[in-house]
C-alpha cells in the first residue's frame, strides 16, 4: 500500500525541519568554534553543510541565494583565486592550500540559505554571546591569578582562547550583539533586555582591562560608530557621534593595559627601523615595504596562490635585511597586499567586488546594518592583518555574514510581526 499524499508531505515537513535545525546548530557551532577550538569549528561546518544538503528545499534555497549579489560575488571571487593557482611556482599542494583558506566563502553562502528564521539566527547569536561571556569570566579569573592559558602568550595574563587577536575579537562582536539584542524587538523585554545590558558591559569590561587584541578595541568602535551613523536620527545620532570619542577616551585614561599596548604601538612604529629585537609592529613595516615592492614587480597577475613565501624569501635575500627583519613570512599581514600577491590587480578587483556584493545585499534592517558594521570593522583591522584568510578569523565574519544578511521567509517574517 503506497503512503498517502499527506503522510508523505508531513515526512518532508519533517526532514526539512531536522536538517535545517542541524545546520543551523552546525553554524552555531562553527561560530562558536571560531574562538575556543578549531576541531568544534570544522564538526559545525561539516554540520551545516550536511545538514543544508539533506533538507528537501536546498536546491531552491540555493537557487533563491544565488540570484543575490554577495553569494555571486563569493564564487567570482572563488573562480579568480583558483584560476592564480595555474601561474604559482610552488608545488599543488600549496597552490590549494592557499585557495582552501577561502573556503569559507562556501559556509556564507549556505548561511544565507538556513538563516531565514529569524527566531534561528537570534538563538545563534545568543549561543555566541553566552559562550562568550562565560569565556570573559575565565578570562578575568585568569587575569587575577596573573597566567595565560595560551602557549604562544604565556606572559599575556587573562588570554585564555586562541590567542589575543581571536580573543578580543569575539569579545567585541559578542559585546556588540549583546547591546543590539537588547535595544531592538522581542528582547527589550525587561529581563532579557537587563541579560544581554550586563552581558555587554561584562565584555566591555573585560576589553578595557584584560584582553589586549588592538583590533578588537578597533572593531568595536567602528560597530558602534556605523550602527549609530545607519540606525540613529537627530539628536540621538549627534550624541552618538560626541559620546563614542569621549567613551574611548575614557577607557584608554582609566585602562593601563590600553594605554601601554596602544602606547607600544606608537613606539614600535616609531623606532621599528633602529630595534634590536622584533616587535610585533616593526615586524610588520618590514612585510609591507617588500610586500608592496613585490606587488609593483609583478601587479597584473601577482605570483599565483601560495607564491607569495618565496617570493618575500628571495626579496630578503637580495636585500641588505639581517637578523629580525630578515625573518621569512606567508603572510604580509595585510588583506589587501595579500590578494595582490597572490592574484595580482585581477584577484583585487575580484576582492573588492566581494565586499561591495555584501554591501549591496538585501536584507531587513537592523540586520543589514550590522553585517555592513562588521564587514567595515573587518576591512579596517585587515590592513594590519589577514582576517579574510585567517582560519578563527575568516570563520567568525563568513557565518556572521551568512547569517545577518539572510532574507527571512515569509512565514517567519508573519510570525515576527504576530508577536
Amino acid at each position: 500500500m503506497s503512503a498517502s499524499p499527506v503522510s508523505v508531505d508531513a515526512a518532508l515537513a519533517r526532514r526539512e525541519r531536522v536538517a535545517l535545525a542541524a545546520a543551523r546548530t552546525g553554524a552555531a557551532a562553527a561560530l562558536i568554534g571560531a574562538f575556543t577550538s578549531p576541531p568544534l569549528t570544522n564538526i559545525g561546518a561539516a554540520a551545516m553543510l550536511i545538514g543544508f544538503s539533506l533538507a528537501p528545499s536546498a536546491l531552491p534555497r540555493l537557487r533563491s541565494v544565488l540570484a543575490t549579489p554577495l553569494p555571486r560575488a563569493a564564487l567570482l571571487l572563488l573562480a579568480v583565486l583558483a584560476m592564480a593557482t595555474l601561474w604559482s611556482a610552488v608545488p599543488a599542494a600549496a597552490r590549494f592550500a592557499a585557495w582552501w583558506d577561502w573556503r569559507p566563502l562556501l559556509l556564507l553562502i549556505v548561511g544565507l540559505a538556513i538563516f531565514d528564521d529569524e527566531d534561528a539566527r537570534r538563538r545563534a547569536l545568543l549561543a555566541f554571546i553566552a559562550v562568550a561571556v562565560a569565556g570573559a569570566a575565565y578570562s578575568f579569573w585568569a587575569w587575577v591569578h596573573g597566567y595565560s592559558t595560551v602557549p604562544t602568550h604565556p606572559g599575556m595574563a587573562g588570554i585564555v582562547l586562541r590567542n589575543p587577536v581571536t580573543q578580543g575579537l569575539a569579545f567585541a562582536l559578542a559585546c556588540f550583539f549583546a547591546l543590539m539584542l537588547a535595544m531592538v524587538g522581542r528582547d527589550r523585554a525587561p529581563r532579557r533586555r537587563g541579560l544581554l545590558v550586563a552581558a555587554s558591559l561584562f565584555l566591555l569590561a573585560n576589553l578595557v582591562f584584560v584582553t589586549s587584541g588592538r583590533s578588537a578595541h578597533l572593531l568595536l568602535l567602528i560597530l558602534l560608530t556605523v550602527t549609530a551613523l545607519q540606525l540613529l536620527r537627530g539628536w540621538r545620532r549627534l550624541g552618538a557621534v560626541v559620546a563614542l570619542p569621549l567613551a574611548a577616551t575614557l577607557a584608554i585614561s582609566i585602562s593601563p593595559m590600553l594605554q601601554t599596548r596602544f602606547g607600544q604601538m606608537i613606539e614600535e612604529l616609531h623606532t621599528a627601523q633602529g630595534a634590536q629585537e622584533i616587535t610585533s609592529m616593526g615586524i610588520r613595516t618590514v612585510m609591507w615595504r617588500l610586500s608592496w615592492q613585490l606587488a609593483q614587480e609583478k601587479p597584473l597577475l601577482g605570483y599565483g596562490m601560495g607564491g607569495f613565501a618565496p617570493a618575500y624569501e628571495q626579496a630578503v635575500k637580495s636585500s641588505s635585511l639581517t637578523g629580525w627583519a630578515a625573518r621569512p613570512t606567508e603572510d604580509p599581514h595585510n588583506q589587501y597586499l595579500q590578494v595582490q600577491l597572490q592574484a595580482g590587480l585581477v584577484g583585487l578587483a575580484a576582492f573588492f567586488w566581494f565586499l561591495l556584493g555584501a554591501l549591496r545585499q538585501p536584507a531587513v534592517q537592523p540586520w543589514r546594518t550590522w553585517a555592513g558594521a562588521v564587514l567595515l570593522g573587518f576591512c579596517a583591522t585587515s590592513l594590519m592583518s589577514s582576517h579574510f584568510t585567517t582560519f578563527s578569523e575568516s570563520h567568525l565574519l563568513m557565518v556572521l555574514l551568512g547569517l545577518l544578511l539572510a532574507r527571512p521567509s515569509p512565514a517567519s517574517t508573519a510570525a515576527v510581526a504576530a508577536r
